[in-house]
């Protein structure tokens, strides 16, 4: 027993020192590893969050979105239209009176081409920002005017996104606007596996600066000479209108309620009806399509089917808002505390709590850190991750529980083997859910000792067959043990043919030398009937001797190294053993000290004479049944 309760702290230690390890691990893993399942599951938080607290709409409305729909679709005929049907709607934003349009279509080169003049000159009644496309494969000879960039302080760790080339729209189209917007949503935000979630504030094509369309049109709107990148205030400038400088120039999207998008958006159906124009007066306009046979549809964490217009528009009501989460400095020292707080205050609750309440603490933890994050994006637009901490944060508490449950389980198999033969099963149950309740370093107790004999043994091993002997032998001390783990007694030793048995230890038992007796009745009859079986008969198994004595005695393990002995010393284990064999002297086969006699004093006993249990002892009374 010794080994079971030291091998506690050892336990515990060994599983608070898994979980660490898994704890430095998994930081180790998910917060270096900026790509792949770490990266996914970074974002898909900020995602959730944006879905939790959605941008609230501005006020008055800044931004409308003229969406050419299945309805104008059916109005004006299928896609695409000539170019004088799109100058018909661009004639009337134009007559509308807006402060600045941008086109979420890419005006191509077309062999007929007719109705170029008649768009050329809508384009000209507006001030206008065509959108372009980047192209990755090939540069191109369009000549683009670059954007004006004013840079404040050093740009060392800003990293334009570059590419080759980019496709524009032709003359006279490109001469009529009043410059061009980047349309692309750049490789990497929007995969197989990652959905839109930013837009380009600046690219780089053809080794030239370019903004986004949502960029430029903000930019038309001030009628701004340049944009400002102003390193040490960490902002991007543009007119009166300023959002968070990020490395990549890149506006991380968070998006309104659907609700917000429906009110800003017009049915170029109806614009060409002439209905609800006056909806478009004062306003930033952009003009693009929702019909899916069009092929402006993007995957976005708020819809799954989103026109790219609506994203654009959301980019430029947050450029004029100066709302664009963004990650804090020091967003992954923060993370990575975290994940260790919730690792730690876990793997501690498993240690010293019970399972239900350590779980509890665990979730409360995970919990609580969801709850910041959300509270830091939703009223400083900071970007934490609200998945990644308590997830690496509970799978050490998961390997410090599973390490803490098999080293439990191993030791409740120990404890089951060792005493499965000498307990009952629900004391040794007992045992096995908390080994403490035995004092292995040692205590003192009252018990009922219960030792028997074979009278004769040594004469029948001589003239039985060693098989024959086994096998009665085995027969003898089955049923006997069984009795006294029956009754509620612990089995102590076996020594050939004698057997050892304790009442009350070390598990309490009630009435215990009650119990002893009624234990030792039971066994005497029933080695009297194995003495009368065939086998019994034919090797002359003697009669069994029993001595029972109640009183104090010290209990615990004695032993070191892989042998321990739990046992119990004290006069009354002396004096079981010494009135086992005064059987032999009184003729009886029950002997009953007076310590035992002295609790059963309602029982049919007779005694039988004095006796002293030793020498120096004076002489008591003894009884039999």
């Amino acid at each position: 027993m010794k080994g079971f309760l030291s091998g506690a702290r050892r336990r515990r230690l060994a599983a608070f020192t898994a979980g660490m390890l898994a704890a430095i691990l998994g930081v180790i893993v998910y917060f270096v590893v900026e790509t792949g399942p770490a990266s996914r599951l970074r974002e898909n938080g900020f995602a959730l969050m944006g879905r939790f607290v959605p941008r609230g709409a501005p006020a008055g409305m800044p931004v409308m979105v003229v969406d050419i729909d299945r309805a104008s679709l059916g109005l004006m005929g299928p896609w695409p239209w000539s170019r004088d049907k799109l100058a018909a709607l661009i004639d009337r934003i134009a007559a509308a009176a807006p402060l600045a349009l941008g086109v979420d279509i890419v005006l191509a080169d077309r062999r007929d081409d007719a109705g170029a003049p008649l768009l050329a000159a809508a384009i000209g009644k507006v001030p206008t920002v065509l959108g372009a496309v980047l192209d990755p494969e090939q540069a191109t000879t369009a000549e683009v005017l670059p954007l004006a960039i004013v840079l404040v302080g050093d740009g060392g760790d800003v990293q334009v996104p570059e590419s080759p080339g980019v496709i524009v729209p032709p003359e006279p189209f490109l001469s009529a606007a009043r410059g061009i917007g980047i349309v692309s949503f750049l490789a990497g935000d929007e995969t197989a596996d990652q959905l839109v979630a930013t837009s380009p504030l600046v690219v780089s094509a053809q080794g030239l600066p370019l903004a986004g369309l949502g960029l430029a049109l903000v930019q038309a709107r001030f009628e701004a000479s340049s944009v400002i990148i102003d390193v040490p205030g960490g902002r991007l400038r543009v007119g009166d209108a300023s959002v968070p400088l990020t490395r990549d120039l890149s506006l991380r999207l968070h998006h309104g309620r659907a609700g917000d998008r429906v009110a800003r958006t017009l049915s170029a159906a109806r614009l060409l009806r002439g209905e609800d124009a006056a909806a478009l007066k004062g306003r930033i306009v952009l003009l693009g399509a929702s019909a899916p046979e069009i092929g402006g549809l993007r995957a976005t964490h708020a819809d799954p089917f989103m026109p790219s217009v609506q994203i654009i528009a959301d980019s430029v009501e947050q450029i004029l808002g100066g709302q664009a989460p963004v990650r804090p400095p020091h967003g992954r020292s923060a993370e990575i505390a975290a994940a260790l707080v919730i690792a730690l205050g876990g793997m501690v609750a498993v240690l010293v709590m019970s399972p239900f309440i350590a779980a509890g603490v665990s979730l409360v933890l995970a919990a609580g850190w969801f709850a910041l994050c959300l509270g830091l994006f939703a009223f400083g637009g900071f970007l934490i991750d609200p998945l990644g901490p308590p997830l690496i944060g509970l799978i050490p508490v998961q390997v410090t529980a599973l390490i803490l449950f098999s080293a439990t389980l191993r030791e409740r198999r120990a404890i089951e083997r060792r005493f499965a033969q000498h307990l009952p099963a629900e004391v040794v149950a007992k045992i096995a859910d908390d080994p403490s309740r035995i004092k292995i370093d040692g205590e003192e107790r009252e018990i009922t000792a219960l030792f028997t004999d074979i009278e004769g043994f040594t004469a029948m091993t001589e003239r039985a067959s060693p098989k024959e002997l086994i096998a009665l032998l085995d027969a003898y001390v089955e049923m006997t043990a069984g009795i006294v783990v029956a009754h509620g007694g612990m089995v102590d030793k076996i020594v050939g043919d004698a057997l050892h048995a304790f009442f009350n230890a070390p598990m309490d038992c009630d009435d215990h030398p009650r119990k002893a007796l009624a234990c030792a009745r039971q066994m005497l009859a029933a080695t009297e009937r194995l003495r009368a079986s065939p086998l019994g008969v034919k090797l002359a198994l003697g009669r069994t001797r029993i001595g029972i004595e109640t009183g104090p005695a010290i209990l615990g393990d004695i032993g070191g190294g892989r042998k321990l002995d739990y046992t119990a010393h004290g006069p009354a284990i002396n004096a079981a053993a010494k009135l086992e064999a005064a059987n032999k002297t009184f003729g009886t086969s029950i002997l009953i000290g007076p310590g035992a006699a002295a609790r059963l004093e309602d029982e049919d006993l007779r005694p039988v004479g004095a006796w002293q249990a030793s020498p120096a002892s004076e002489p008591r009374t003894i009884f039999t049944v």
